[in-house]
């Protein structure tokens, strides 16, 4: 047994892992043992709550991302020969999680100053 299969090993082995801690995650979460209720939303001091733009956006790149760099990894599974390395990010990967984090971090900051809060 060479290093090849202990590779071809361990990589099945981690997409079993990834695969059932998955199917575990979705599980509690339709349960309800993992709360996602107002997950994008933020509690009013009236005890109202509304969908905040800053988490939406966050949680559409997120996903997108991910989209684009599953897309990208199955276009290296169909490239002739062995696949050694993890596939490179599309370029603007970088780019597009610290835009989008930075604008969620400016909404929390620009919310608290408008509450009186110091940050």
């Amino acid at each position: 047994m060479g290093f090849e299969d202990a590779a071809r090993f361990m990589g099945i082995g981690l997409i079993a892992w990834l695969s059932l801690l998955a199917v575990l995650i979705a599980y509690r979460m339709l349960t309800g043992a993992i709360w996602t209720r107002g997950i994008l939303s933020n509690a009013q001091e009236d005890g109202t709550s509304h969908i905040d733009m800053e988490r939406l956006q966050l949680l559409i790149i997120f996903l997108v991302s991910v989209a684009f760099y599953i897309k990208t990894g199955l276009a290296a599974l169909g490239q002739p020969g062995t696949l050694t390395i993890m596939p490179e990010p599309p370029e603007l990967f970088p780019e597009l999680l610290l835009a989008s984090n930075a604008i969620y971090l400016a909404g929390k900051y620009g919310r608290k100053i408008q509450k009186g809060d110091t940050p």
